[in-house]
């Protein structure tokens, strides 16, 4: 490695010219022509099946000249390729070896700034872009003279910023060239660099040219995309040798771009993001290494209804797109409910306060949006968005109630649902799971004390029509997955049905005005 001090503006134009030079004879070459465009779907796109749009072309080795098509390819992966390395180059003598990562000071910030928002010129003045919009050279400093202002400890930040902003000003943006950047800076553990360019693949991922096409990331050929992306965010600047990379270049970092990005997606491709099989399979991933962005992520879908104009729970039935990000949302809140809330371990840790105000603030916003009475079953779908959203919501305020501030919103939730008999099927299944292998007689007696509890925080509130779906769902579940299993037990199982059957005719007399006895 160079040191700062020897980083002068004679080094640095030595350093710049090349690439410039590269950069230059890249963005001469027409880009290689495509496929006709073809579909997989009744959405028209803008790539073809059997050519997956997010593909990398790979540095050439020798010569290929399979006919006109794969020469120009070749050539422009060439080209491209070039390019990196140049820019590889220039951050390895600015940075030396590749690292786990640099945390910017905020005077190196300052001089990252700068260097991203420097006119891509030779030290000539010789202008790269000649448009009237254009930086005005009379008006700007000459290069020497910016160079010279920063002091050579800061002037590593600036080569590299500055590399990298003449390679994207000057090129287009193809999907190797970003990517083999990305791997780059990731390398040398340049974080304002490598999240300005995970922004721009994320883009070229979710964004279509046309917002009438489907999204490049939806491609068949591209379902571990977001997995290998992922990964590549995660594990690219961990040195040889060691366990973890850096602390800046996490699941939560790289979670908060993909939802970025998302934010940005047209009404048209929203739906067709949130359930491809792409974003499926990193969810997945990230509910099992990452709670907390797991529940950024489904905030981000339920504030996603109170924000789309003119979204109507009534008018939802007549719109397909509306009802796939609903169904999605239904089974992202039944996994959060897996998550938060689990009677199979009595040793895992109490739920954190901070996990507890982000389920909260998800329920705050589905009923802002009014998910609670939007009641339609789909099929293939074991729980309705309105059943887990009362699931989630009760779970919490008999729990919680006395504790968490303004529970009385919790209780609005609660006061302004329609529960019907099957309702809360999943609780029933929560309160089963510590049976392992108890005594059916211990087992069920912990069973009803759950309901007891659960029922008479409801009744409290004069909650009867949630009470009432409470036992009802409490007898069937025990009808059909409690009683059913046991043998030779016939007397004692039929003894507590009628309890629950007592209890279930008890609460729709107070749900229907027969009885409003507590």
């Amino acid at each position: 490695m160079i040191s700062d001090a020897h980083l002068t503006t004679s080094r640095v134009n030595r350093l710049l010219r090349p690439l410039r030079n590269k950069c230059n004879s890249l963005a001469s070459l027409p880009k290689p022509a495509t496929a006709s465009r073809a579909t997989h779907s009744k959405q028209p796109s803008n790539w073809n099946p059997d050519s997956p749009p997010l593909t990398v072309l790979y540095p050439p080795v020798g010569k290929l000249t399979h006919g006109r098509r794969s020469a120009e390819e070749f050539e422009f992966s060439r080209r491209i390729h070039a390019v990196c390395d140049a820019f590889k180059n220039i951050a390895h003598v600015a940075y030396g070896q590749p690292c786990n990562q640099r945390t910017p000071s905020l005077a190196a910030m300052c001089t990252l700034v700068i260097g991203g928002n420097m006119p891509a010129t030779d030290f000539d003045n010789t202008s790269v872009d000649s448009s009237e919009d254009s930086i005005d050279e009379d008006n700007v400093l000459d290069m020497d003279d910016i160079y010279e202002a920063v002091p050579p400890h800061y002037r590593r930040f600036l080569i590299v910023s500055h590399a990298l902003s003449m390679i994207l000003c000057i090129c287009t943006h193809h999907h190797t060239l970003v990517t083999t950047l990305l791997g780059h800076c990731l390398s040398f553990g340049l974080v304002h660099e490598s999240t300005h360019l995970l922004n721009i693949v994320l883009a070229q991922a979710f964004l279509p040219s046309n917002s009438s096409y489907l999204p490049p990331a939806t491609h068949p050929a591209h379902t571990n995309y977001l997995l290998d992306l992922h990964a590549k965010w995660t594990t690219g600047n961990k040195p040889s040798g060691t366990s973890s990379g850096s602390l800046l270049f996490t699941t939560s970092t790289f979670c908060e771009a993909v939802l970025g990005i998302l934010s940005r997606s047209s009404s048209c491709n929203s739906h067709i993001l949130w359930t491809s099989k792409a974003l499926n399979r990193l969810l997945h991933v990230v509910e099992n290494c990452d709670v907390d962005s797991y529940i950024v992520i489904i905030h981000a879908l339920s504030r996603s209804f109170s924000e789309t104009s003119g979204f109507s729970p009534d008018a939802i039935q007549e719109d397909a797109q509306p009802v796939m990000l609903r169904d999605k949302l239904s089974e992202l809140l039944s996994n959060l409910f897996d998550l938060l809330f689990t009677q199979s371990d009595p040793h895992s840790s109490p739920l954190p306060p901070s996990r507890l105000y982000a389920a909260i603030d998800i329920l705050y916003e589905c009923h802002a949006a009014r998910l609670h009475s939007l009641r339609m079953p789909s099929p293939g779908f074991p729980i309705d968005l309105p059943d887990i959203i009362i699931i989630l919501t009760t779970r919490i305020f008999v729990a919680f109630r006395n504790s968490v501030d303004n529970s009385d919103r919790l209780l609005a939730i609660l006061d302004d649902s329609s529960p019907v008999p099957t309702t809360f099927s999943k609780l029933m299944e929560y309160f089963s799971q510590l049976r392992g292998s108890q005594a059916f007689s211990d087992f069920i007696e912990a069973f009803l004390t759950q309901l007891n509890t659960y029922s008479s925080v409801l009744r409290s509130e004069k909650l009867f029509a949630l009470d009432a779906s409470l036992w009802a769902c409490a007898l069937h579940h025990f009808e059909t997955s409690i009683a059913s299993s046991q043998k030779g037990i016939s007397t004692l199982a039929t003894r507590y049905k009628q309890q629950l059957m007592d209890a279930v005719d008890a609460a729709e007399r107070r749900c229907f005005g027969g009885d409003i006895g507590q």
